[in-house]
């Protein structure tokens, strides 16, 4: 009993001396019974502090599991991050590839608005060109309507005979 329950010892002994005195025998184990309770306790405080200096399996077992328990728990979190990472990269990825969609369509926009510009500065060139000829082409026409006029006026009018070409004069 008193190697299940150490505290116990001290009463044990004092009971065993108790029974043993009533005899006279017992006087003299009285100084061995003493000894031998005293060495009791002593060793059963050893037995106490060797005990709780070795450690439990079951603690031990314990302490594993609680180690390997946050061992999983560090991993879980580091794949956590990991793939928090891994998300905000790709999200990253996802926003500048729309910027740079935006631009390249924001700059395609601006090259045809050029392309268009000069088109119709081209088509205005082309148009005062061809107006200014259209015109020339009106001035030679007035101008050789009017030469035609001038010649038929010749024509149906003829200058008068000057002096000299008059017949008797001379």
């Amino acid at each position: 009993m008193s190697a299940q329950v150490p505290e116990i010892t001290p009463l044990l002994g004092k009971l065993l001396q108790f029974g043993v005195r009533g005899f006279r025998v017992g006087r003299d184990l009285e100084s061995t019974i003493e000894e031998f309770c005293d060495q009791a306790v002593k060793i059963a405080k050893q037995k106490q502090i060797q005990a709780a200096s070795q450690p439990n399996p079951e603690q031990i077992k314990a302490q594993a599991q609680a180690m390997q328990a946050q061992a999983t728990m560090k991993a879980a979190d580091a794949r956590s991050q990991a793939d928090v990472a891994k998300s905000q990269a790709d999200i990253q990825a996802a926003q500048i590839d729309s910027q740079t969609n935006q631009q390249q369509a924001q700059a395609e926009v601006i090259r045809q608005n050029i392309e268009n510009q000069g088109e119709q500065q081209n088509n205005q060139t082309n148009l005062l060109i061809k107006q200014m000829e259209l015109r020339m082409r009106e001035m030679e026409l007035q101008i050789e309507a009017m030469r035609t006029q001038a010649e038929i006026h010749a024509i149906n009018n003829p200058p008068p005979p000057s002096p000299k070409d008059m017949p008797g004069a001379a």
